[in-house]
């Protein structure tokens, strides 16, 4: 099984799987390629997602964003990291199994310098992780955790992601498991006589009943001989 030389011309005996790594990585980041996210893979594309009061927002190539309105006029709106650039993104292809049986393999961008957060008293930060979802048939955002406090982890399922090798998912492990009858041996025919012979037999220590004793086994009422 072979692997191309990636676009840019990487090489110089790097593994295959890294260089479509980063082929892939480098669509997302943002090379001509219609179909990514809206027509062209701009960087205006937004996604949303709500999670309780929460609603979340995943600007592409922007920021991540979350706001709520309470009702009461009230309003919470807080950057969650904007995007740190092309040149600080990394080129691996990563693979979560902490989820799933089968580990989930992701392309990742990093949002840092976010909105100040009283609970650690530094910006938060986000990590948008671009994966494929075979039961997604559209851009979404699938999840989103914060952990540790003010750091968010999102993931972004594309279904441009499918169509590229590394990301399709593995062939099911089945097993083909063939039954066959046992062998009759003259053994187990044997041992099969024996039984039906001792079905038919009266259980050990019974008597057999007596033609028409039907005053339970006693004797007949006799006469008293005379002398």
């Amino acid at each position: 099984m072979g692997g191309g030389s990636a676009a840019g011309g990487e090489g110089g005996g790097a593994p295959a799987e890294r260089l479509r790594a980063a082929d892939v990585l480098g669509l997302l980041l943002g090379r001509p390629q219609p179909g990514i996210f809206g027509s062209g893979g701009g960087a205006s594309t937004c996604l949303y997602r709500q999670e309780g009061l929460w609603t979340y927002e995943m600007c592409y190539k922007k920021h991540v964003r979350q706001f709520r309105n309470d009702g009461g006029g009230k309003n919470e709106d807080f950057i969650c990291g904007k995007y740190s650039g092309d040149e600080v993104q990394s080129q691996e292809l990563k693979a979560d199994a902490s989820s799933s049986p089968v580990p989930i393999r992701y392309v990742s961008h990093v949002f840092g310098d976010g909105a100040d957060c009283v609970m650690t008293g530094g910006p938060r930060s986000a990590e948008v992780r671009f994966t494929c979802m075979p039961d997604t048939s559209e851009n979404a955002i699938v999840s989103i955790r914060e952990f540790p406090t003010c750091n968010y982890v999102m993931t972004v399922s594309t279904p441009f992601l499918c169509n590229h090798p590394d990301f399709k998912p593995p062939p099911e492990n089945r097993i083909h498991t063939v039954c066959e009858p046992l062998e009759e041996t003259a053994a187990n025919k044997a041992a099969a006589a024996a039984a039906d012979e001792g079905e038919g037999a009266p259980p050990s220590g019974s008597r057999a009943a007596i033609p028409g004793g039907g005053g339970g086994g006693r004797e007949p009422a006799g006469h008293g001989s005379e002398l």
